[in-house]
């Protein structure tokens, strides 16, 4: 049983970084940071092929890499900071996050992040939008 962590974690905006895959933190700011930066190798390179693959057919259908890229810088241009409200970890290989981006209009609050570790990296696995039942 791996108890919940209420580590509190709050990142400006100004302060994100390539961070590398090595803890699922890390991976979660590489992400947004990849993102912000319109750098889509390292957004692909931070989920997993399954997540990748949902993508794919899903909201980067028929796009471009710089038509993805110019997408995620948008929708991050509002964001001033991201934190970390919850960390679950399901095994040493599967964390579940609570995120709460600074700056993003409601309802679509919080986010809810599955990270899995591939081959000694954390990707993200899926996201999704909490939003309260009607």
């Amino acid at each position: 049983e791996y108890p919940a962590t209420l580590s509190f974690v709050e990142i400006p905006k100004e302060a994100w970084a390539f961070a590398g895959f090595d803890t699922p933190e890390s991976a979660l700011q590489s992400m947004l940071w990849a993102t912000l930066h319109g750098d889509v190798n390292s957004v692909q390179a931070s989920i997993t092929p399954a997540e990748q693959a949902r993508r794919t057919e899903g909201e980067w259908k028929n796009k471009t890499d710089s038509d993805i890229a110019d997408e995620g810088v948008q929708r991050l241009d509002k964001a001033t900071g991201f934190q970390i409200l919850n960390i679950q970890m399901f095994s040493e290989d599967e964390a579940h996050f609570t995120v709460y981006i600074n700056g993003f209009d409601q309802p679509d609050q919080p986010l809810w992040m599955d990270m899995k570790r591939i081959g000694g990296e954390w990707k993200s696995d899926a996201a999704e939008y909490h939003r309260p039942s009607p």
